[in-house]
C-alpha cells in the first residue's frame, strides 16, 4: 500500500521491501507450484499498464507457468468484491 505517501503516489515501502528489480509485478516458482503477482493500481486508481499486460502474456505462455501444477495469480483487489455502503466494485 501507499503507506501514508498518498500525496505522490509512490508505494516506496513495497518497492523497497517486496517488489523484485523495482518493478511491481513479478513471477517465482517453487516446487510444482508458479505465482504471478501483478499491480493494478500500476495506473491509480485502477489500471494495468500496457507494458504489464504484455508481460503477463507473455509469462502465462512460459515452460515455468505451463509445466506447474498449481498457478496462482495475486492482485491487490479481488475481481468481484463489495468493499463499502455504496462502492459496486472495480472494473
Amino acid at each position: 500500500d501507499y503507506d501514508g505517501s498518498y500525496s505522490d503516489l509512490v508505494p516506496r515501502f513495497y518497492h523497497q521491501y517486496a517488489s523484485p528489480a523495482g518493478k511491481p509485478y513479478f513471477m517465482w516458482t517453487y516446487a510444482n507450484c508458479a505465482f504471478l503477482a501483478l499491480d493494478p493500481n500500476a495506473q491509480f486508481p485502477i489500471g494495468f499498464s500496457a507494458e504489464q499486460k504484455d508481460w503477463f502474456h507473455q509469462q502465462i505462455q512460459s515452460s515455468q507457468w505451463q509445466a506447474a501444477t498449481w498457478r496462482f495469480v495475486f492482485v491487490h483487489q479481488p475481481p468481484y468484491s463489495q468493499g463499502w455502503a455504496g462502492y459496486e466494485g472495480d472494473k
